[in-house]
């Protein structure tokens, strides 16, 4: 069950890092916190050191929402069901349909 709101398992603003340590942006996060994800972004994570910034991937628009693929991490299998709970709905050409890491 997620710890701030067990109505809303699904949603979170957890980070993980590459040394497996989690950054809970919740907890005294930024606005980068509030960036959606799409299977097509315009952003991308990259960590250095303690901290994480996110990155323009090309030129970006006046009034252009950001993005940046979650490719969220679990455990467990990543069966149907589960990659229907973390659905994504972004309509890029490319949308793989879920948020969750699927290595190709």
């Amino acid at each position: 069950i997620h710890p701030h709101d067990p109505s809303q398992p699904n949603h979170t603003f957890y980070f993980h890092l590459d040394n497996g340590n989690v950054i809970d942006a919740k907890q005294g996060g930024n606005s980068a916190r509030w960036v959606n994800h799409a299977c097509e972004p315009n952003l991308e994570a990259s960590q250095e050191g303690k901290r994480v910034f996110l990155k323009a991937l090309r030129d970006i628009g006046v009034g252009e929402e950001l993005f940046y693929d979650y490719a969220l991490m679990i455990e467990g299998r990543k069966t149907a069901k589960v990659k229907k709970e973390h659905a994504c709905l972004c309509g890029a050409p490319n949308c793989r349909g879920t948020m969750l890491d699927i290595k190709k």
